[in-house]
């Protein structure tokens, strides 16, 4: 019988930290941080020189696992073996891939869920791809996973984390962690540049900061190689700096958190995240606009949640609303998900990136469109104590 060997399973969305905490995971004696393993696990012995994404063709692990690696023997027993630690680490295994390869008597899954503020997701995935409408991204590419992950902190069989609190108290989460997966952490950890890495996957910019230690030469056209240059200095100067996660709040507009909050606000407040508020000024202005936009009628604050997306169906946009309502100091609280009915009406986009409107309506449905918008806008601005 096989020695049980232990998978620390990292479940998230993209671009929330997951690489950077997987290394920090991987840097214990009796730990292996992998990445994500559907890649390597899919390679082929002759692909060997291209597994390591730190030493390239250079690495001296990948080829001697690829060697060795009997045919039909699990992937996870025989990386414990080859690497002599005990304890793997990965991340978002594909269900019908690597996922299968965890369907083993000695293997022992420690599932860690972990989530990160939408809008930082959200603004992350838009910077990469600045062609695409915030709407887009936020409807399109973020709603439907971030509706449907899987979170539970009150679960005893896995371990839910933010990664904000994360990076607020990293000892407490190495002490959290360390107890939940069986491995006694130390501060060093969280150097993990210090530590041999062999990921076969994962995010450039901590893989970046392990060449940097290591002296390795790093392409020129690095995303975001100038923010790790500034993130590797602080913190070989100050272990204790607080890697800096909120760019965000710099790089997006209140329009496009309104946007976000429409679309995703009520699901990122279950995870313990604070919504936006908006001015009836601004309030006015961005429903007035997506009225516009969309050939749909302004959206109204109101306390009602979302309604969640089906499997089956693409994630709504817009909810159905109650009267628009407004807190002290003329702030509207937090939007809701607008009506299902929008979806039709935005399949394209307008010149600012947030829908085209509908072509070819009667002149009576667009008349009466407009008066709503006026009526709800009137509204608000009665509410808001603008008449007296």
């Amino acid at each position: 019988m096989n020695q049980p060997v232990t998978v620390v399973v990292i479940y998230s969305l993209s671009y929330t930290g997951t690489t950077w905490l997987n290394f920090v995971l991987g840097s214990h004696p009796d730990a292996f941080a992998l990445g994500p393993c559907d890649r390597p696990l899919g390679l082929t012995p002759d692909k060997a020189v291209e597994a390591c994404r730190v030493h390239g063709t250079s690495c001296p692990f990948w080829p001697r696992f690829y060697e060795t690696w009997p045919e039909g023997a699990n992937f996870f027993l025989h990386l414990a073996r080859s690497s002599g630690k005990r304890v793997i680490v990965t991340n978002n295994p594909l269900p019908q891939g690597a996922a299968k390869s965890l369907e083993h008597p000695d293997v022992v899954v420690k599932p860690i869920y972990l989530i990160r503020d939408g809008r930082a997701v959200a603004d992350s995935y838009a910077s990469k791809f600045p062609n695409l409408a915030f709407l887009e991204v936020c409807r399109d590419w973020l709603a439907p996973s971030f509706h449907q992950f899987q979170w539970d902190p009150d679960d005893p069989d896995r371990l839910c984390l933010r990664y904000e609190d994360v990076l607020a108290d990293q000892c407490g989460m190495l002490e959290r962690v360390g107890r939940f997966v069986g491995l006694r952490y130390d501060e060093r950890a969280l150097r993990f540049w210090e530590f041999d890495h062999h990921p076969a996957a994962g995010n450039q910019g901590p893989i970046f900061m392990i060449k940097q230690f290591q002296g390795i030469s790093v392409s020129s056209h690095a995303r975001d190689r100038a923010f790790y240059e500034e993130q590797y200095r602080k913190l070989i100067e100050n272990p204790g700096h607080q890697f800096e996660a909120d760019r965000w709040r710099e790089r997006r507009s209140t329009r496009e958190l309104f946007l976000f909050d429409v679309i995703c606000g009520r699901r990122n407040a279950e995870f313990g995240y604070e919504r936006d508020r908006f001015t009836a000024e601004e309030w006015a202005t961005f429903s007035a606009e997506w009225a516009l936009e969309s050939g749909q009628p302004a959206v109204e604050s109101s306390s009602a949640g979302p309604v969640e997306p089906t499997p089956s169906a693409a994630p709504p946009v817009l909810a159905p609303i109650e009267p628009a309502t407004v807190a002290s100091g003329s702030t509207v609280r937090a939007l809701e998900p607008p009506s299902p009915l929008l979806a039709s009406a935005m399949s394209g986009r307008g010149a600012s990136g947030v829908t085209g409107a509908r072509t070819g309506a009667p002149g009576a449905v667009i008349a009466v469109i407009a008066l709503a918008v006026v009526l709800g806008v009137l509204s608000l601005m009665a509410a808001s104590g603008v008449f007296g």
